[in-house]
Order: C-alpha cells, then structure tokens, then sequence
C-alpha cells in the first residue's frame, strides 16, 4: 500500500461519526484490529520513505586500550595515538553543511571500566576562547564547550549526553525519544578535565562502563560530538548537522564500532544514610503542634542492582532526599499547576520510560506529586522499588511506592490519621516500530488517597517522537477527551473528536461520590474508555 492510500484510510476512519458502527463488539474488535494495521504498516512505510534520502552514516571505530589512561586533559598518553580520529566536521550555524573554520579532533578508547573520550579543539585565537561557568549541568550559554552523546542500545530514541566547557565544567543529561523527555537532573559519576595552550583547548572524559546501561553482546553503538566556537556562534557536528537535526536527533547519530569486546561487572550501588536532629519549639508539618526533644532516622536513600547491562532494579527505604537541589522559586500566575523537574534519585533513573503524553499538558504520571500532601506538604515515603530497562525492542518499567500516614493530635490528646497512606504503582511497556515510531500502553494504581483509589490502564498508538495533542473540556455537558494525533512522520496532524459509546482499550476507575461520566479517546479507529473521573488541571492524572 502505498502512503497515500493508507492517510485516506485512517482519516476516514478518524473522521467517520460512528454512532452505529460501534454498536457490536464484534464491529470494535474488528475494527480496532483494522486501525493497528494500517497504523503499523502506515509507520515502518514512512520510515522507510523517510530514509530513502539521509546520507550514509559515518562509522568511527573505538580503541581496546590495557594502558593506565590519566584523566588531566593533555592527551599525552601513548594509547590516543593508535585511536582512530575524527576530523571532518561540518557547520550547522552559521552556514548549514560548510567547513568549520577551526580544526577539531575527537578519538575513542576503552578499557575493562571505562569508556575514554578525547577531543582536542584547536584554535587560532586562544586568547578568545570563552571559559567561565564552573556549575554543573550547566548550559555553557557563555562558554565553548563539546558535547558527546552515546546511544548505547543503537535504538536511535534513547542516548546519554555529556559536555565539558574549557574549564572542564560538567553537564551530563539522559535523552528519551530524541529529545522528548530531555533530563538535565539526571547525574551519574564520571571524570572530566580540560587544558588551555598555545593551539587552543582539549578535553579528557573517563566514564565508567557501570553508568551506561547497553546490550551485551551488541556491536555497534550510536556516537555523535559537537563542538561550540562561542565568539563566533558557530556550532559544528559530526553527523546530523543538518539544522532540521541537530545533536538531540539520536537516529542520525554516526555509528560506533568495535563495542562487542566491551563486558562491565555487575552494578551495585548503595547510598545509606543516618541523621539525627534536637528541635526546640518548631511546628510540625501539619501545622497543629510543636515538636520538641531528639530525633534520628536511617534509611537507604537508593539501591541500584543490574540484573542485566541493560535491566536495573532499584530499592529506597525511608529516605529523606536529602542531597536533592532545591527547586527554582517560580511565580506562578496562571490557573494551571507547576511542574517542577524531578531531581530525587530514585526517581531519576531511566524516567523517560514512564512519560506518557505530553509533558506539562496531559501527562498521566508525574513523580513529583510522590511524597507531597494536597496542599503540597511533605509525606514521609516508608519505601519504594522499580525495575527498568530494554529487552531487545521493549522498553519495561515498573514503580512502586508506599507512603507514610501523617497522624495529628486533637484537642483532648488523641491522634487522627490527618493523611492516609498511599500506595503508587505503575508499569509501563512499549515497542519500538520502525525507525521513529513506537507503541506502549501503561497502567497506574492509586490507593490511599481521601478521594479514593483510581486505577487507569491506557494503550498509546504507534507513534513518532513528534505529536500534538487537544485538551479535555471537563464542563461540557457531554465531555469528549479530544484525540491524539500520533501519525507517523510526516503526516502528523490532530484528528477530529469522535462520539463513541464504548471502548476496551483504555480503563479508569475511581471510587467517589459522583456522577459517572464517559470519557473517550479515539484514534484511527482504536479507542479508549474512561469513566468517574477527567483529567486534572494540567492534564495529569496520577
């Protein structure tokens, strides 16, 4: 079939009224079944069409290396003259596809524990090169600085990001669905340094093998490295320098070879804790009394274990966070919620893999609502654990966390359960389909909480990285959840809302005191039901 002919089809079935159609579940199944066929045929086609004009990738091999590699920026060793080197960068800004007018090099070793990267940026201005910032994960806004990114499962969605400025400031980021879900907050250990001479600056970079997560076995990885010139704004790359690309576009990513000989020991990683504190006179969270004398805690603030390179399970214990940043002061002047970043450990890791929908819009599940009361109080959290990772072409996930009750004391003495423990679960699954596109579905559970508990299961649609999403109106007197458009590119465009009088993709139960109303989605010919509850201001759900 060709593109044509499958658009027509799915428009016509996203537009159709379908008040008779869906009369039969027989007719649902059918076509739902119908729906996901074209949708996957519809994907890998234009995928495939989408390719037909990108450019061989360029491969660069790494380095097997049994010599001690210091990491002081100088590039002296012996080892990183038998690097293979990439030299032929191009310019993205300010003139798309010329030749950079600085010379750069980048090579590639490893070892048993880590992965080396060296770039040396040469320059016929030394005294120019622009070197200021020295806090993390920071942006470099002001500075020269190289960037790599390492697409260890070849997937070319997902990619682990690192960048060093002059002063061998570091900034490192996890990359989801090519820049879907970009999480600066993410932090790993890795060791960076740079030095300034005559010819310009050179970067050394040492990460180590236990903070990637690959498959065993593989034998290419995806590279790409970008270097900034500040002073002259111009922005060089490797491969995807095209500015309808740029770094964040993982799928054109240049192809690393030579990584079947790369093994790693077993991740273990503890992060215990004991603290203790004297308070005199200081209300409690709550706000109904003083809490007074000593008190002390010990927990586990995260256990990280690799079941496999690829598959990490995770374990906290009445942890208090307490090396997580403080969130940024934000002026809210609008009705809808803030989303603050996560920036808790546990929940940092592999996050991307629990994004569904539209972050800040209509997202189904947001970590940071763990651990706060309705009116934005702290919750001690008891425990939680999780276990994500990618088997072949699935990405899993699965979360689950249990709350402290908070207890207040009344008037003649006794206490109250003020807040009610609450128990999150989550487990996610989705498929990759064809080069950019994907399907998953995810199911949450919410139990505890004053208005009842809420269970949701929900299948997205294949789909690429790039989509547009409507808006629930919860004051219709017949509300409709307007549809997803999840076309594959390039024909990503929003469908029109359809009535549809049942569904058996999607559920969601509420236990409440109100009237039930019926909440559809629908998408080329899918759909999905809900019922007892909309969206919450902001989109979310859980």
């Amino acid at each position: 079939m060709t593109n044509n002919l499958l658009m027509r089809l799915a428009h016509v079935v996203c537009l159709c009224r379908m008040d008779q159609v869906w009369q039969s579940p027989v007719r649902i199944r059918g076509l739902m079944a119908f729906g996901l066929v074209v949708w996957m045929l519809w994907g890998d086609s234009a995928a495939q069409a989408q390719n037909v004009a990108i450019e061989p990738r360029p491969s660069v091999r790494i380095t097997r290396t049994d010599e001690a590699i210091t990491i002081d920026g100088r590039l002296d060793e012996p080892a990183w003259e038998t690097a293979e080197v990439i030299r032929d960068f191009r310019q993205q800004e300010p003139v798309e596809g010329a030749p950079p007018t600085e010379k750069t090099e980048c090579r590639l070793l490893y070892d048993k524990t880590c992965v080396y990267i060296g770039i040396r940026c040469f320059d016929s201005e030394p005294d120019k090169i622009n070197a200021r910032d020295l806090n993390r994960d920071s942006s470099f806004g002001n500075d020269d600085k190289v960037v790599v990114l390492l697409d260890t499962y070849r997937d070319g969605r997902n990619a682990y990001r690192f960048s060093v400025n002059p002063l061998g400031t570091q900034s490192d980021a996890l990359i989801t669905d090519e820049g879907r879900d970009f999480n600066l907050a993410w932090d790993t250990q890795w060791l960076s340094a740079a030095t300034r001479d005559q010819e310009g600056w050179a970067a050394e970079m040492a990460i180590p093998l236990v903070s990637l997560r690959f498959r065993k076995g593989a034998d290419t990885w995806g590279f790409n490295v970008s270097r900034i010139i500040r002073r002259k704004n111009e922005i060089l790359l490797w491969t995807s320098w095209q500015r309808a690309f740029g770094l964040l576009r993982v799928s054109q990513a240049g192809v690393l070879t030579g990584v079947d000989g790369i093994t790693r020991s077993r991740l273990v990683e503890i992060k215990p804790y004991v603290t203790g504190r004297l308070r005199q006179n200081v209300p409690d969270s709550l706000g109904k009394r003083f809490e007074q004398g000593f008190s002390g805690a010990v927990g586990v603030e995260v256990a990280r274990v690799g079941i496999t390179p690829s598959v990490t399970a995770e374990l906290t214990v009445n942890p208090d966070f307490g090396q997580a940043e403080v969130d940024q002061q934000v002026v809210n002047l609008t009705r809808f919620s803030v989303f603050f970043p996560e920036r808790r450990d546990f929940f940092l890791e592999n996050a991307g893999i629990f994004l569904f929908g539209r972050p800040g819009v209509n997202q189904m599940f947001f970590t940071r609502r763990i651990g706060l009361t309705d009116n934005g109080a702290p919750l001690p959290i008891d425990f939680g654990a999780k276990v994500t990772g990618k088997a072949g072409k699935w990405n899993l996930g699965f979360l689950h966390v249990e709350t402290r009750p908070l207890r207040e004391v009344q008037p003649d003495g006794t206490e109250r359960v003020a807040v009610p423990r609450e128990r999150f679960t989550v487990a996610r699954v989705k498929r990759d389909l064809g080069t950019r596109s994907n399907v998953g579905a995810i199911a949450l559970n919410r139990q505890g909480a004053k208005a009842g508990p809420t269970t949701v299961a929900w299948v997205s649609m294949p789909r690429s990285t790039s989509t547009t999403t409507g808006q629930a109106t919860p004051s219709s007197p017949r509300p409709f959840l307007p549809v997803c458009a999840v076309m594959p590119q390039p024909f990503a465009y929003r469908a029109a809302m359809t009535r549809i009088r049942c569904g058996s993709l999607g559920y969601m139960r509420k236990s409440a005191a109100t009237t039930t109303r019926k909440w559809v989605l629908s998408c080329a010919g899918m759909c999905a039901s809900t019922s007892g509850m909309a969206p919450t201001s902001g989109g979310r759900l859980l």
